[in-house]
Formats: C-alpha cells, structure tokens, sequence
C-alpha cells in the first residue's frame, strides 16, 4: 500500500511538473501583443497558478508532517498507544474512503465528457454542465449554490474572456444552440 504522505508528495511532485511545463511551453509564444493576450498568456497564467499551488501543497505536508504531538510528555501507556497509533497510522490506503475511488473516477469522466462536449454544444453550456455536476460529486453543497457557481463558472468566465481579454471559446456546433446565443 501507498502511505498517504507519499502519495501527497507524488501529487504534489507531479503538479509542480505540470505547472513548470505549462509556464516553459507558453513562454515559446507571445504574452501580450497589440490586440491584447497572446498565445503564451493562458498557459502562463495556468502554469503560474499550478506551480502556486503545488508549492502551497509541499509547505502544508511539511507542517502536517512536523506538526508536535498534543501530548509532548507522554506516560508509558499513552507512548505504546500514541506508537500503535502511528503505525496504524503508516500504513493508510492511499483513499481512505471507500467512496473516495468512485468520486475521482466520476470526476474525470465528467472531465473528459466536458471536453467532448465543448465542441458540441460550446464552452458556456459545456461549463454549466460540468458545473452543476462537479460538487454533487464531492461535497455536495446546496442547490443554490450550486446553479450560482455553474452560472458564474459558465456565463462569467466566458464573459470575462470574450470582452475583456478578447479571447474567442468554442462555440456550439449545433446551429439551434448558437442562434439561442449560447
């Protein structure tokens, strides 16, 4: 089995790699030109974040793995239990719950059906799909704000691209949705 810190740290690993490829690719391309973002803008910026929060990660499983014991002074039955403790403790599964499988595996299949359906149906329906879906997935938080992310997540976001940053997304293929505008 795959004790949870190393599998914290490989992720962490692999998404510091991600990060640093996004930023070394987009770099080959313009940042910003005359008519605004370049080509090299977005995976910088992704990059950036990437690596950001790979970093984040690596300083939160230092401190989680150098955290000091509540109890610094143990007795001797509180020192077998705490020892006990530790090595039920080194060998957790790398999902420790048996959900955990399932929701990433749905995840990444709403993931790649978002990305097929870009195409299709566009980028603001495809989000807003893909938005209202994702968080029943983990946590399941309200309706509410459920349809108040997906809106901002589909309609904003592509709002901000188009008439900000001038930046054009997938439009819908099916002549019906793109006459709606969406």
């Amino acid at each position: 089995m795959i004790r949870t810190i190393h599998g914290e740290i490989a992720s962490a690993f692999m998404f510091l790699c991600v990060g640093l490829y996004c930023i070394g690719a987009g770099s080959q391309f313009e940042y910003y030109g005359l008519l605004g973002p370049g080509p090299g803008f977005f995976p910088i910026l992704v990059g950036s974040l990437i690596v950001a929060l790979s970093v984040g990660l690596f300083i939160s499983i230092y401190r989680s793995a150098h955290a000091p014991s509540p109890n610094d002074i143990p007795t001797t039955q509180d020192a077998i239990k705490q020892q006990f403790a530790n090595q039920q403790n080194g060998n957790k599964p790398f999902f420790e719950e048996t959900g955990s499988v399932r929701r990433v595996g749905g995840m990444l299949i709403a993931i790649v059906a978002t990305t097929a359906l870009l195409e299709v149906i566009g980028f603001r329906l495809a989000i807003l799909l893909f938005a209202l879906s994702a968080p029943s997935m983990m946590d399941r938080p309200s309706l509410f704000w459920r349809i108040v992310l997906a809106l901002l997540c589909s309609f904003g976001v592509a709002y901000a691209f188009e008439n900000w940053l001038g930046v054009q997304l997938p439009k819908p293929s099916i002549q019906f949705i793109e006459d709606l505008g969406l």
